[in-house]
């Protein structure tokens, strides 16, 4: 078979590691689909003591750190993949330094929030190489905020090593149907006097 000099070896999933910052729900299906392809797992989260999500088993994952291990993980994965809110904690989490501690064939895969990693620095970290490549499926700014026609300030579009998406995974007839389920599932439960789910407490 005839292969094109040209054309660049890629490489496989199976046997690398990736490594998820932040476990919640999409945490762990991100866990559960890598894994699936033969990836290892590791993570790190804020509270070591809340229970794992559901469906993922603690021998899907090699390791669980408190944030204490972000440095640890970012050196270690091959894919990094964010997916923790956006917090004053976590505003900024990767910056310059923090992206400097990658392999230089990592691949960073935001789905979490712009602002979790500086924008200067992570473009420096691509245009220059210091990292293999990025997917980037959430913004810094919005057209809305007057800011940005792009959602990002740097030329990432113009780069060879990035993927953007337009952070609409969710926008299916499948997802919105849920939410109505779920909606009238906890407006009857709320007749009968029954606890509801879903509900969102105000940290402190």
């Amino acid at each position: 078979m005839a292969v094109d000099p040209g054309v660049p070896l890629g490489a496989t999933l199976a046997g690398r590691t990736v490594g998820v910052v932040g476990l919640g729900e999409i945490g762990g299906r991100v866990v559960r689909a890598l894994t699936a392809l033969g990836m290892r797992a590791r993570a790190v989260r804020p509270d070591l003591a809340a229970p794992l999500p559901a469906g993922l088993r603690p021998d899907q994952l090699d390791l669980v750190d408190g944030e204490d291990g972000l440095d640890a993980l970012l050196a270690g994965s091959d894919v990094v993949v964010l997916t923790m809110p956006l917090s004053p904690a976590t505003r900024g989490l990767l910056d310059s330094a923090r992206l400097a501690l990658m392999r230089p064939d990592a691949l960073l895969v935001n789905v979490a929030r712009g602002p979790v990693v500086d924008e200067d620095g992570l473009y420096e970290a691509l245009a220059s190489g210091a990292i293999g490549g990025a997917a980037l499926d959430v913004w810094w700014s919005h057209p809305k905020d007057g800011t940005g026609s792009r959602g990002h300030t740097r030329p990432f579009h113009a780069l060879e090593n990035v993927v953007l998406t337009p952070h609409q995974s969710g926008h299916t007839t499948e997802t919105f149907g849920g939410r109505a389920r779920g909606i009238a599932e906890n407006i009857a439960r709320l007749a009968r006097g029954e606890q509801l789910t879903g509900v969102l407490r105000r940290a402190g």
